[in-house]
Order: structure tokens, then sequence, then C-alpha cells
């Protein structure tokens, strides 16, 4: 440039871009008409057909004249550079002179320029100096480092800045890489661009990164708040994005863009903090494995510790998207299992299958646990549900059909069982009495096939005749037994026939036949009992059964009003003569008078004390009205009328039983009465 810059001195009056239109207009006009005329766009055919000469002979032509104004254009270019700034931009030349045409033939002699570079998608040129490779080349280069397939100019200053300086572009500024990126096909949405035609998954994407915490909750329910938030977002920050109307269109295309990260959740790659060389250690168990088919909690119970430690995975459905991202090419991913490309898929019924047939015998829940880690009880239970032949063995504990050895004639003595018992009750057996039975036929069967209880064979019964018998636990029900809901009180309505009567000892005895858990009696009775009146210690009348007349209710309150005249109470049992009641058609005793008082007399109230004993009478009678609301109340009354504040147990006893309040106990709701403290056994009254 030194040669063209002493020439300059030469005229001291003119500037450079002066001095550059002076050796324009000095040269050849139709040279210079081909170069204004490519400056405007025409192609050199249509300069050749204009000049009468070929397409090659104006290329010739350019070429020369780029050579020969080449270095009067580089002083125009020096003199818009400063070493701060190594960068001009068109517009900057354009503005050196008076004409559109000679700023534009010398924006073209510059881009053969051998001093500065030109960079095309910017209309801008810098010192070859400072940037000498292609420019072209080096932007592709940033996007792979920063953009990829989107970019968030709102949120990634930094990253474009420190991209920038990675690949020596740090003289570009923001609107050059838009520009670059406008003409490379991105489509921009507000300051978000994108490629390809993702556009919404995309914008939704750097959505999710950007706006919350960690991941999204994606389904197609129209009140998800995590959805209805995204919409908001998309509407507000990022301007012309369409999305789908409805939330299942969304989501499909959402759960294919992100990764899995929890129960229906999803998050952008970039949020996955993952070790490679651990995952390739996941990828080769699983490779190397016999195994075909894998749980994801399986995978996860394996390398949780691991996991945890080096990665941000803290769930096995985060794995499964992990995985998902990582080795797509080499397993088929399912809703809760992989399984290896090109192998039989396995899943958790042939699993526990193979697992027990292996034993030879049952297994426990631990057991599948220890041998299928990560699968939990939930998904244990429902496979055996759905696979007829894994039976329950015991609780917590199944076996498979095939370790039972049955022969015909052990299987049509079981049915023979089956049937003598079910006859025998009008349709109706339970798993005891087909136990205890069997015991006694096939006593070796069982033991060969280790039937060690009634659980066990309970269940091989319910697989072979579940077609004849109604199996539920711990009732067998045949056609013959006919009732619609299945409740044990049912079963006892039924067998004893109780439509007008009932009689505890008769129940008693029904239940001591068919092998009721003792858990079971109390609750049945109590259940039974309540559409029925008692009238003594073992009998029952059912309610719309009862009859007593109008006359008769009259005396009873009478009598009752007479005995608590002189107190606010009467315990039921003290009263020790029935002699003054009324003729009814059953025998007067205390049960029979709780019974009416309750239900007919509606002057008194009933309190009783809190103990389960059948076999006495404890009500306590008093007006409805009374202030004495409950059995404690009674008691503390008693004793501070009898001007008893301290008292030991075995005194305080006595003392209830002279009252008729208790016989051999303190009812449980003394011990709990904020009236009375228990100190050192002693009872103290407040």
């Amino acid at each position: 440039m030194s040669e063209t810059a002493d020439e300059l001195i030469i005229y001291p009056q003119i500037t450079a871009a002066e001095y550059f239109v002076m050796q324009v207009k000095s040269l050849n006009e139709v040279s210079v008409s081909a170069m204004i005329n490519r400056c405007r766009g025409q192609t050199l055919k249509e300069i050749g057909d204009s000049i009468g000469v070929t397409r090659e002979r104006v290329r010739q032509i350019l070429i020369r004249l780029s050579i020969h104004l080449r270095r009067y254009a580089d002083i125009v270019a020096d003199t818009l550079i400063c070493p701060e700034n190594p960068v001009f931009s068109y517009e900057q030349l354009r503005q050196l002179f008076t004409s559109d045409e000679m700023a534009d033939c010398c924006r073209f002699v510059l881009q053969q320029s051998e001093y500065v570079q030109y960079i095309k998608f910017a209309d801008k040129f810098v010192l070859r100096s400072v940037f000498n490779d292609n420019i072209e080349k080096a932007m592709k280069q940033f996007i792979d480092d920063i953009a990829k397939t989107s970019i968030n100019f709102s949120y990634m200053r930094k990253e474009i800045k420190d991209s920038l300086q990675k690949n020596g572009l740090d003289f570009l500024q923001t609107e050059d890489i838009k520009q670059f990126l406008k003409q490379a096909g991105y489509q921009f949405y507000g300051e978000f661009a994108v490629s390809g035609n993702r556009h919404f998954a995309s914008a939704c994407c750097d959505a999710v990164r950007r706006f919350f915490p960690f991941d999204i909750k994606l389904d197609s329910n129209k009140s998800n708040k995590d959805m209805n938030k995204l919409r908001q977002i998309i509407t507000q920050y990022y301007p012309g994005i369409i999305l789908p109307d409805n939330n299942r269109a969304l989501t499909a295309r959402l759960s294919s863009t992100m990764i899995l990260s929890g129960r229906g959740r999803y998050c952008p790659v970039e949020k996955v903090h993952y070790n490679f060389e651990l995952f390739e250690e996941i990828r080769s168990f699983i490779v190397e494995s016999h195994q075909t088919t894998f749980y994801y909690s399986e995978i996860f119970e394996y390398f949780k510790d691991n996991l945890h430690k080096e990665t941000n995975i803290n769930n096995f459905h985060f794995l499964h998207g992990a995985l998902k991202y990582l080795y797509s090419d080499l397993f088929v991913f399912e809703r809760d299992l992989l399984v290896k490309k090109e192998s039989d898929r396995c899943d958790i019924k042939m699993r526990l299958t193979e697992l027990i047939l292996n034993k030879g015998s049952s297994v426990t829940k631990d057991e599948i646990k220890e041998a299928i880690p990560g699968i939990n009880s939930v998904v244990i239970a429902f496979t055996a549900m759905r696979l007829p032949e894994l039976i329950q063995w015991e609780y917590n504990e199944f076996n498979h059909i095939d370790n039972i050895y049955l022969s015909d004639d052990e299987l049509n003595t079981l049915e023979n069982i089956l049937k003598e018992l079910t006859d025998k009750n009008g349709g109706y057996a339970t798993d005891s009495l087909l136990y205890y039975k069997s015991s006694e036929m096939l006593g070796d069967t069982l033991e060969r096939n280790r039937i060690k209880n009634i659980h066990n064979l309970y269940y091989i019964a319910s697989y072979y005749f579940g077609n004849q018998y109604k199996f539920k636990r711990p009732h067998i029900i045949s056609d013959k037994f006919d009732i619609q809901e299945l409740t044990v009180a049912n079963i006892a309505r039924s067998l004893l026939k109780c439509d007008e009567s009932l009689n505890y000892l008769e129940y008693n005895k029904l239940v001591e036949s068919l092998g009721w858990a003792v858990g079971t009696v109390y609750a049945v009775f109590y259940e039974l009992e309540k559409d029925f009146l008692r009238i003594s210690e073992d009998d029952y009348v059912k309610k719309d059964k009862f009859h007593i007349s109008e006359s008769a209710i009259n005396e009873v309150s009478n009598q009752i009003n007479r005995l608590i005249s002189d107190s606010e109470y009467y315990p039921i049992g003290s009263i020790d003569n029935y002699h003054d009641f009324p003729p009814c058609a059953y025998s007067w005793n205390g049960f029979l008078l709780e019974s009416v008082l309750r239900n007919y007399c509606k002057e008194f109230r009933i309190i009783s004390p809190n103990v389960r004993d059948r076999r006495y009478q404890k009500g306590i009678i008093v007006k409805k009205d009374c202030r004495l609301k409950s059995f404690e109340d009674i008691v503390v009354n008693v004793l501070k009328k009898d001007g008893i504040t301290d008292v030991s147990q075995s005194e305080l006893i006595k003392h209830l039983q002279i009252r008729g309040l208790s016989s051999k106990m303190i009812p449980k709701e003394i011990y709990d009465c904020p009236q009375i403290q228990v100190v050192n056994k002693n009872f103290i009254i407040a």
C-alpha cells in the first residue's frame, strides 16, 4: 500500500474515495460499464451480450479491472480501519462516495482484496491480518458450538460471546450473526431462532430451559398448570409460534423432543448431567448379560449409588429417558422395560415364572426383589393377578402351579371333597374345612407337594376348580349358594336362616363348624344383631317382628321413673325383680328392658361403659335431659357425692360394684377422664 499512498500525496486536496473514482474514470468506458452492470446483478452472459463479447471475455475484463483498482480500493478501506476496530461495513464505505455506483464498484474490487476479507452475510469487511480463514466455515463451526438447531439471543449472550472468541469471530456483532442465521434458513420468533421444521417444539424446549426450574409435566389434562404456563410463555416471549390447540398433540411432539425425567415429566437434554463412562458401564452390563430384557427400575437399582454420585438422574424414569437418548439404536424401549435389539422379549411374567420353576418351590417377595432389583410389591401383585399359573402361596409368597403334581385320581378326590363340603352347607364351604378334610384323605399328596397349611391348598384348589366354584378367601361357593353380595354377614344370615329370630349359641355352633377365625366371630355377630332386638342373653328378635303394646311401654316408663326418682341414674343390672313390670310376650330381663328403653321409651338414655362383654348387662338409665353425658361423668358424680377424692384401684372397683356401675374391672374411659388423675395406682378426683 505504500506506493499507492505515495501517489495520493501528490493529490493532498482529494480523499481516498475521490482518488479511487478518478482511477475508475480513467479506464476504458466499456470495461467500467461491465463492472457497474456486474455490481447491479447482471450475469456474465447478460453483460457479454450487451457489449458483444463472450461471458469468458467479460470475466477476464473484470479480473483485470479488479487487479488494477485493488490498491486504490485498499487505500479507501484503510481510511475506515483502526487498531481498535478492524471491521467496516458497506454502509460506512458508501458514505465515503457521492455516487452509489462508485461505492458498489469499490466494494466489488475489495472483494478480491488481499488486505481485507469480505463477509458476505454481514456485508462487511475485516482485515485479513485479523481473520484470514474461511468465514463461512468458521460461522458453521460457531453454529455447531452454540446454536445447533436453535438459539435464544435474549438468554445466551455470554455463550455467544465465548463461542465467537473461541472461533476468532469476536469482531462480529449480534446483528451479523442473525443475518447469517437468516441466510442459513433459520426462522426468527422474537429473539428466538430455529432451523428445520420443528419450530414450536424447539421453542417450547427453549422455554422450559429458560422459565422452568427443571422439567415440565406433559399430559392431555386441560388443567395441567405446567402446560398452561408454557402456553403463556410462548405467547409472551416467542411471537409468531403457534401451538396445537389441544394438549394431547402438544404432548406427543414435546415428549419426542425432550428427555423423560420422571413419571410424566420431561426436561431439555441440556439439563441432564451425566457421566458418559458410567453410562458405557451400564450399556456393557446390559449387553453382556444373558438377560434379553431389563426393567428400568431394575437397572436403576443396580447403579443407583453411582447415578446419585455422578449424575442428576434420581429415578428410574429419568434413567429410561437418558438411556433412550444415548442408545436408541441398541435397544427397543417400552414403557417399563427395554429389550436388546434382535432378541426375544422376556417380561416380568416370564421372569417370575422362570425364577419359581428354577427353584422348584414357592418364593417370597424378598427373594423376588433380590432376583429382580427395583421391582416393587405392586408390580409383583398385579403380575400374579394377571398370570393364573402364578398362585398365591402365603402372605407375600408365591408358587407356580407347575411345581405342584396332582394325579388325575388326586384331583378327582379333591373335587369330591369340595362337592361334599359345599353340598353339606347348601353350597358353601371354607378354606379350613377343605384343608382338614383333605388332610384326612390326601395326607401323602399334601406332604409330597409341601402343602403345609390352609392357604397353600386353598389357592391350588382355586386354580383347578375356579370355573366350578367361586373362591373368595376364606369362602368357597357353589352355584347352589345364591348370594348377590358375598360378605361373611350375608353368608351367616343365609346359613342361619334368621329371618325372624337370632340365637347367639346357634351362631357360635355354626362358626365353629365352618372354622371361621375368632376375630371374625364377634365382628360378624355385631353386624347381624343390628337388625334385631335383644330379648335375653342369647336370643334376639327381628325388629319388625318385635311386638309390645303402647300401654306396656307407658308402664315401663313409669317403673323407670320410680326407680330413678331418688337419683339421676339407675343401673339396669341392679334391677333384680321384674314382677311389677307389665305383661309382655317375652320374659322380662335386663337385656329386654334395655332394648325397650332404647327403641320405644325416648324420654330415657342408656349410658354404658366401654367394656366388651356381652354376658353382662352394663347399661345405666338416665333421663334424656340429664346433665350426665358419659359413664365417667356418672362415676365422678357418684364419688364426689360420697365424699371420695382419693381412692385405690381395689377400693374403686368395690365402690363401683356396690353402686352397680361395674363388675370386676375398671372401664378404660376412667383412665382417660380429665377429671380423674391416676397417681401411684391411686385415683384422685379433681
